[in-house]
């Protein structure tokens, strides 16, 4: 089989879910209640993990650094063109960028080394079995520096 079609194949595996609003009691297209209890209290808290990432408060340490990194993550979604992204977020166990993105997106994978509701796969973004071009847009944002070992 050929690379592309190997793509294609992949691309007809992910869910097509919607993208709705990360506060409206919906993870991944389920709601949020019907995840067990723990998953429950883990998202949840990942979900506000991810609104004060976002828009964080003033009297967060890294208030300053934050909001700038906000601010050029959306200047620079705003320069991707397209529509009915298939995006793909490497380390999106709390996805505080995900809203950015609100309205343009066909499809959002995210793996993680830590589970919440919010992460399709637990995985190791160094090894990941997709295709060129499966995937729109890429965000991997620091989760590498917490690495332990080098990659080889």
């Amino acid at each position: 089989m050929n690379q592309e079609a190997s793509a294609d194949r992949q691309r007809e595996h992910l869910e097509v879910r919607p993208a709705p609003g990360l506060d409206q009691g919906y993870v991944q297209g389920r709601k949020l209640n019907d995840l067990s209890p723990q998953l429950t209290r883990i998202t949840a808290n990942a979900i506000g993990v991810g609104k004060e990432r976002l828009h964080p408060s003033l009297r967060t340490c890294d208030y300053l650094a934050l909001n700038q990194r906000r601010k050029r993550v959306a200047e620079w979604l705003q320069r991707v063109p397209e529509n009915n992204l298939r995006v793909f977020d490497v380390g999106g166990r709390i996805q505080p960028y995900r809203p950015l993105l609100h309205g343009r997106l066909r499809n959002y994978f995210a793996v993680d080394i830590k589970k919440t509701g919010l992460v399709d796969a637990v995985a190791m973004g160094e090894r990941l079995p997709f295709a060129d071009a499966t995937f729109d847009l890429v965000l991997c944002m620091a989760c590498f520096a917490t690495r332990k070992t080098r990659a080889k």
